[in-house]
């Protein structure tokens, strides 16, 4: 498991950036979120979609991701 800090001056582009390689070279990406009370909702998503394992592994891109459907 590799910790990925968000929302600490960096865009959603950057996050979703280190996310995917992250994935991608076999990592476990877990995303922390630096100053969550005020973040934004995208973020929180983010969160939630890359750190529920079942949720990841099974929408493999954010774009993708739909928190409606859980």
């Amino acid at each position: 498991t590799v910790y990925v800090l968000t929302n600490f001056n960096t865009t959603m582009e950057e996050n979703l950036y280190r996310i995917y390689k992250l994935d991608e070279m076999g990592f476990d990406p877990y995303v922390m979120i630096y100053d969550k009370p005020h973040a934004p909702r995208e973020v929180r998503m983010l969160q939630r979609w890359c750190n529920n394992k079942i949720i990841f592994r099974s929408t493999k891109r954010f774009e993708d991701y739909d928190p409606k459907r859980g």
